[in-house]
C-alpha cells in the first residue's frame, strides 16, 4: 500500500498538462522544482502518448533528459503475453464491473485498437511497476479533462476514485492542475450521470 502524496500527484498532472500543451520551458521548470524524481516524472510523461500522441511523448521526454541529464534504465523486452496479462489486469483495475461492457463495445468497432488498448496501453505502459496506478490515473484524468475527452474523462475518474481518492481530493488536485497552466476553465464535475 502506498502513502498517497496529494502535492506530487498534483504536480505530476500539471506537468502531464504542460506536455500536451507544448510548453516545454514551463514543463522544464516543473520538473526543476518538484518533489517528484526522475523516474516518475519518466513514467507520467511516457504515458501521455497514450493520451496526446508520440509528438508530445517525444518533446516531453526529451525535455525531461535536458533538464535532468539522466538516461531512463528500466526498459522491458517487448513480452506480448505478458503485456497482455497485465494490460487485462489493469484495465479490469480501472474500469471494475464495466470492463466486460468496453471490451464487448470495442470489439465489433476495431479488434486491432481493442488490442493495442489491452497490449500497448493497459499492459506496456499502464502497468509499469515505477510509479503507482493512481498517480498515473490523475495525470490521465488532467490530461482528458482539459482536451475535453468527457466519455474516457469519465471513466478514467471513476478509475481513480477506484484506487482510493475522493472526489473531492481529486477535484482540488485539478483545479490547482488547471490554475497553473493555460487551460480556459474547469471542465465539468468529475461525474454527471
Amino acid at each position: 500500500m502506498i502513502t498517497f502524496n496529494p502535492e506530487l500527484a498534483t504536480q505530476l498532472a500539471i506537468g502531464s498538462v504542460f506536455a500536451i500543451e507544448n510548453k516545454q520551458q514551463l514543463l522544464a521548470e516543473a520538473i526543476q522544482h518538484s518533489i517528484a524524481n526522475h523516474q516518475q516524472w519518466y513514467e507520467t510523461l511516457l504515458q501521455t502518448y497514450l493520451f496526446a500522441g508520440f509528438p508530445c511523448a517525444l518533446q516531453a521526454l526529451s525535455t525531461l533528459h535536458t533538464t535532468t541529464n539522466i538516461a531512463n534504465h528500466h526498459h522491458f523486452s517487448y513480452d506480448t503475453d505478458q503485456f497482455t496479462r497485465n494490460g487485462e489486469h489493469t484495465c479490469q483495475t480501472i474500469y471494475g464491473s464495466v470492463y466486460h461492457k468496453l471490451r464487448a463495445t470495442l470489439q465489433p468497432i476495431s479488434p486491432e485498437l481493442d488490442a493495442s488498448m489491452i497490449i500497448e496501453g493497459y499492459g506496456k505502459i499502464l502497468s509499469r511497476p515505477q510509479l503507482p496506478l493512481l498517480y498515473r490515473e490523475i495525470a490521465i484524468v488532467a490530461i482528458l479533462r482539459h482536451n475535453g475527452w468527457q466519455a474516457q474523462n469519465i471513466s478514467h475518474t471513476r478509475g481513480a476514485l477506484r484506487l482510493g481518492i475522493d472526489e473531492q481530493q481529486l477535484e482540488t488536485i485539478l483545479r490547482q492542475c488547471f490554475h497553473h497552466t493555460t487551460h480556459k476553465g474547469i471542465r465539468p464535475p468529475i461525474i454527471q450521470e
